[in-house]
């Protein structure tokens, strides 16, 4: 019955499917499948979970074990409205291969597209608020650090650039946006006050300081 809904709405949008039974866990038989195929589209929550806030517990799991993309499903937004795609780039590895399967993969060539780099504080690594490194009143403080957020403004300059050519290789074009704080915080209220239908963000990053943090990233947003 699943089944045959799914392929119902499908052919409503001119698209053919194929049909699979498998029996066992879910997220284990998902997780395993997904190797075999470019992108794995998963609802947020199953029927026993619908009115719970983040992922279900499936879908936890085939994000973070599928090997490859990962396409959550929640509420669809207002119909026959352009499609508004933001997708949160910091420069990795794990973000120019989510942005090649978003290009490639979707027909997404009317969309309106913003790159988002958010230029990471050395406070939000520390889990310490601003003020934690602003001195008492009367004591000398440090050199100013206008000089490294100037250098963070600069590389998070580069990484929306960088993602701007790319999808300019595949005919589509983007508004550029560059932040500062906590990049889960930001991409999350950035997606909440711009009313976005997709959300796009790589699931690891590169390990070094700077994307070390990248993983936990996704997860806080895929769970919001």
């Amino acid at each position: 019955q699943h089944l045959a809904h799914a392929q119902a709405t499908l052919a409503t949008l001119g698209i053919e499917a194929g049909t699979r039974v498998e029996v066992g866990s879910p997220a284990r038989v998902i997780t395993r499948l997904a190797a075999e195929y470019d992108i794995t589209v998963i609802g947020a929550h199953d029927q026993y979970t619908r009115s719970k806030p983040g992922l279900g517990p499936v879908a936890s799991r085939v994000v973070a074990s599928a090997p490859g993309a990962v396409l959550i499903g929640r509420e669809l937004g207002e119909e026959g409205r352009q499609w508004r795609i933001l997708a949160a780039v910091d420069g990795s590895l794990a973000s120019e291969r989510a942005l090649g399967v978003m290009a490639s993969s979707l027909q997404i060539g009317e969309a309106e597209i913003t790159l988002l780099s958010v230029a990471e504080t050395p406070w939000v690594h520390l889990g310490l608020d601003r003020e934690w490194f602003d001195y008492p009143a009367g004591l000398e403080g440090p050199p100013s650090d206008r000089p490294f957020k100037d250098e963070l403004q600069r590389e998070a300059t580069n990484v929306v650039e960088f993602a701007r050519r790319q999808l300019e290789r595949h005919g589509l074009s983007a508004t550029l946006m560059i932040t500062e704080g906590d990049p889960a915080l930001e991409i999350l209220s950035e997606a909440e006050r711009g009313e976005y239908d997709l959300i796009v963000i790589g699931a690891t990053g590169e390990d070094d300081l700077k994307h070390d943090l990248l993983g936990s990233v996704s997860t806080k947003v895929t769970q919001a």
